[in-house]
């Protein structure tokens, strides 16, 4: 499928979701909410996404040890910056490409195993929220919280039950491939390419590469860290999501946050350019259910903490992508260098 089909398939799911989002709501409760919202918790929370990223740049930085010590934490920082803007403008997540990529070029790195490192990061991020989500259990209070919270967990056991089949059938295919990696491995290299050149070659040169990016997790300590890292990164979002809730007056503890967290995550994983219509819905829905929030309210919500997780992306990403001289010109076509380990991105000439 061409990325222009893709770019207009993905534009029109988010208007269409966003339509769902704000239907039979007047524009002007909505606004009356977002005017009367407190400035003082919305400057704190824009600081405090801004601020979560470092303890993911040094988690990244972790995760890459088996491959490289010493990476810079400035190129962590701009990387992922610039990979969170492109997901933000392009559909498909993109950026989740883009970042390692980007940093393979500048830190020397094999772009198979930092690729491997991202798709660490997501399981780790999914398993943090989950295991925030299960220690909010233990705080939510009787009453209107608890039927809210019913309506949120069946859905979401539903979507478990699903995963853990597709686990349970994928699990068994990857520890064979896992144990057989150097069978494998030793057999493409029977066919033309075992010079280095070739599809094959580099096939063989991916797969382990990719391999030893899940090495990084191996040693006790290194993976005692980056769980510390990860639940610190996310104990910042939960934080800045629950002061967006207080500036509009939706009554929330801060532990009762980690059970609205999940909503906002799926939302921006649906693939439109950086989950609009989806973080709204899901966004606005949750608030209703768990908060009793007014629908003109958790929409006006909704909007406005999508709007503080874009600030700090906009600001930083703009910035690192014209400090380094990048051009986004080549980011949606095929470029040939992703094959030799270089990246898509051209740098402006000139």
């Amino acid at each position: 499928m061409r990325q222009s089909t893709k770019s207009i398939l993905s534009l029109t799911a988010a208007a269409f979701l966003l339509y769902l989002s704000f239907r039979k709501l007047d524009p002007r409760l909505i606004w009356e909410s977002i005017s009367t919202a407190n400035p003082f918790y919305l400057f704190l929370a824009v600081i405090l996404n801004a601020f979560h990223y470092l303890p993911r740049a040094i988690r990244w930085r972790w995760l890459l040890r088996p491959f490289k010590t010493g990476i810079r934490l400035l190129s962590l920082l701009t990387t992922t910056f610039i990979g969170f803007l492109i997901s933000w403008i392009f559909p498909g997540r993109l950026g989740e490409i883009v970042r390692p990529v980007l940093l393979a070029r500048k830190e020397d790195l094999p772009v198979s195993g930092a690729l491997a490192t991202i798709v660490l990061e997501r399981i780790l991020d999914a398993a943090t929220v989950v295991i925030l989500f299960a220690a909010a259990m233990f705080w939510v209070p009787s009453g209107p919280m608890a039927g809210g919270l019913a309506k949120i967990i069946d859905p979401m056991y539903r979507a478990g039950k699903y995963a853990a089949i597709a686990a349970l059938i994928l699990f068994p295919i990857l520890v064979v491939l896992f144990l057989s990696r150097h069978r494998l491995m030793k057999a493409f290299k029977f066919y033309p390419g075992r010079s280095g050149r070739g599809w094959r070659a580099t096939l063989v040169r991916w797969g382990n590469d990719f391999v030893i990016g899940f090495r990084g997790l191996v040693s006790p300590e290194r993976l005692s860290l980056v769980l510390l890292y990860s639940i610190g990164l996310w104990i910042l979002i939960g934080l800045n999501t629950w002061l967006v809730l207080r500036a509009f007056h939706i009554q929330s503890s801060f532990m009762a946050t980690f059970l609205f967290l999940p909503l906002p995550v799926l939302g921006i994983a649906v693939p439109t350019p950086g989950g609009v219509g989806s973080f709204e819905i899901l966004c606005r829905w949750g608030m209703e259910t768990l908060f009793g929030a007014p629908p003109h309210e958790a929409i006006a919500a909704a909007v406005t903490l999508h709007f503080v997780s874009l600030v700090p992306v906009l600001l930083f990403g703009s910035a690192s992508i014209w400090k380094q001289g990048i051009s986004l010109r080549g980011l949606t076509g095929k470029q040939d260098g992703i094959g030799k380990d270089r990246t898509v991105i051209g740098e402006k000439t000139g």
